[in-house]
């Protein structure tokens, strides 16, 4: 294994980690407002989106390290960036946010 592929698992890793990463600062930050994302199904149709696009941009950014064009490869990563992060960071940053306003206090 190449010292390039370990750095692309090394990344894909990291950017999987990231949104569990920033839901457990927010969980100990907002322990109200994480509970109810846990305990609802709204939440865990959330957790689940949220898992999913994680999911897909990791591998997404696999296999981009596949692609012998480098326009095709630096396309993949960036889109494997990009999905991997901005979806399930907003889930995670404003989901229990929109879950408070829909549902009230639930406790």
């Amino acid at each position: 294994m190449t010292e390039l592929s370990k750095g692309r698992i090394a990344t894909a890793i990291a950017l999987g980690v990231l949104p569990l990463a920033l839901w457990t600062v927010l969980n100990f930050m907002r322990p109200d407002l994480m509970a109810p994302m846990l305990s609802h199904v709204f939440g865990y149709v959330l957790s689940g989106v949220e898992l999913l696009l994680t999911s897909l941009g990791v591998l997404v950014f696999l296999v981009a390290g596949l692609q012998t064009g480098a326009g095709t490869r630096i396309g993949l990563q960036i889109g494997g960036f990009l999905l991997c992060t901005l979806p399930a960071l907003f889930l995670v940053l404003f989901g229990p946010i929109v879950f408070a306003f829909m549902y009230g206090n639930v406790s």
